[in-house]
C-alpha cells in the first residue's frame, strides 16, 4: 500500500497535467492579487464594506481571514482547478490502463482506494497550503489596508475550509470513481466548485421558512445576509454551501456544524468510494 502511494505521488508530481494546472494557479495568483490590489486598496469600496459589515472589523482594515476567504475558499478560479486536478488524478489509473495491474495488487480492496486516496490529499493539501500562505504573504505587502492582527480568526477559518476542502476533493474523487471517466466528474465537480448549486438551495431554503411559517421580512433580512435565520436551511447540510460560505466572523455554533458537515461528507465519500472500488469489474 506504501508503494501505491509512493508511486502516485512521483506520478503525479511528473505529470504535464500538474505543470499545466501548477502554471494556471500560477496566473490566477497574480490575477486576483491584482484586483485584491483595486479592490482592498480602495478607500470608497472599504468604506462601503464597513457600513454594511455586521462586525467589529474595522472598515479601513483587511485582515489575514478575509484574505484567505477572498482568495482560496470563494476562488471560482482555484476550486475549479482543484477539481480538474482531482479528475485528472483519479481517472489517470482508468485511461492509462494502470487500474489493471495496481488493483490486483491487493486481496483486501479497500488498500487500493486508500493509498490512492491518502496520496491524493496529500497532493491537494500542499497546493492548498501553499496557495494560501503565498497569497497572504506576497498581499500583506501590497496591501495598505492589510492589518497584522486577528490571527486566532485567520487559523481558524484556515482550519475549517482545509477540513471542508478535503470533503469537496472527497466527493469528487467519488464521483470519479463512480463514473469511471473525467467527462462525468469534471462537469460535476465543476457545478460543485463554481457555487451554481447555492441557488438552488437557497431557494429551497426559501420554500421550507414559507412552509414552516417564517416572517417575511426574516426570511428577506436572511437573504441579504442581514440577519441570522431562525429556521431550518437545507444549504446549512450541503458540502457546497458550507465550503463557499464560511468565514471569520461566524459563530461557535457555525464552526462546529460545518466541520462536522465537513467531516461526515469525507466519511461517505470515502467509504462509498471503497465500496464501489471493492466490487469493480475490471474490462
Amino acid at each position: 500500500m506504501l508503494n501505491l502511494y509512493k508511486m502516485h505521488i512521483y506520478r503525479s508530481s511528473k505529470a504535464t497535467s500538474t505543470l499545466v494546472i501548477g502554471i494556471l494557479l500560477g496566473v490566477f495568483f497574480f490575477i486576483n492579487s491584482a484586483l485584491a490590489f483595486f479592490v482592498f486598496n480602495d478607500e470608497i469600496l472599504m468604506s462601503v464594506a464597513g457600513i454594511t459589515a455586521e462586525s467589529n472589523y474595522k472598515a479601513s482594515s483587511v485582515y489575514p481571514a478575509t484574505l484567505h476567504t477572498f482568495h482560496v475558499s470563494t476562488s471560482d478560479a482555484f476550486n475549479i482547478l482543484i477539481t480538474i486536478f482531482t479528475v485528472i488524478f483519479v481517472n489517470s489509473d482508468y485511461s492509462k490502463g494502470f487500474i489493471k495491474n495496481t488493483y490486483n495488487l491487493f486481496e483486501e480492496k479497500w488498500k487500493f482506494t486508500w493509498a490512492k486516496w491518502t496520496s491524493l490529499i496529500t497532493v491537494v493539501s500542499g497546493i492548498f497550503f501553499v496557495y494560501s500562505f503565498l497569497t497572504l504573504f506576497s498581499n500583506a505587502i501590497i496591501l495598505k489596508h492589510f492589518s497584522n492582527s486577528q490571527w486566532g480568526d485567520y487559523f481558524r477559518v484556515l482550519l475549517v475550509t482545509y477540513i471542508c476542502f478535503v470533503a469537496f476533493v472527497t466527493m469528487t474523487f467519488l464521483i470519479t470513481s463512480l463514473f469511471r471517466s473525467a467527462a462525468g466528474g469534471m462537469v460535476i465537480g465543476i457545478i460543485i466548485a463554481s457555487g451554481l448549486l447555492q441557488t438552488v438551495e437557497r431557494l429551497i431554503d426559501i420554500l421550507i421558512a414559507n412552509l414552516s411559517g417564517a416572517n417575511a421580512q426574516d426570511i428577506l433580512m436572511d437573504v441579504v445576509g442581514v440577519n441570522e435565520a431562525n429556521y431550518f436551511k437545507i444549504s446549512d447540510y450541503c458540502l457546497d454551501n458550507v465550503y463557499l460560505s464560511y468565514n471569520a466572523e461566524m459563530s461557535s455554533g457555525d464552526t462546529v456544524r460545518s466541520i462536522l458537515v465537513a467531516l461526515a461528507y469525507i466519511g461517505f465519500g470515502l467509504g462509498l468510494a471503497i465500496l464501489v472500488n471493492r466490487k469493480r469489474d475490471l474490462k
